[in-house]
C-alpha cells in the first residue's frame, strides 16, 4: 500500500506528542494543586497547562515561585 509508511511515521509522532502532553500536563497539574498560590491563580494555571499543549506545562515549571 503506497503511503502507508508515511502514515505510520505520522501516527507514531502524534502518539509520542500526545503521551508527552499528558505526562507534562498531569505532573504540572499536581504541582499547581499542591502549590501555595491563590485558588483563582491555580485555576488559571491549570487551564493554561491543559489548553496549551506542552508550552503551558513548560511555562509553569519555568515560572518563578514566590
Amino acid at each position: 500500500m503506497p503511503g502507508f509508511g508515511a502514515f505510520l511515521i505520522i501516527f507514531v509522532i502524534i502518539g509520542v506528542l500526545v503521551v508527552l502532553w499528558l505526562g507534562l500536563a498531569g505532573s504540572a497539574t499536581v504541582a499547581i494543586v499542591s502549590s501555595k498560590i491563590g485558588v483563582i491563580d491555580r485555576f488559571l494555571w491549570v487551564a493554561v497547562v491543559w489548553v496549551v499543549p506542552v508550552v503551558g506545562a513548560v511555562a509553569w515549571f519555568a515560572h518563578p515561585r514566590r
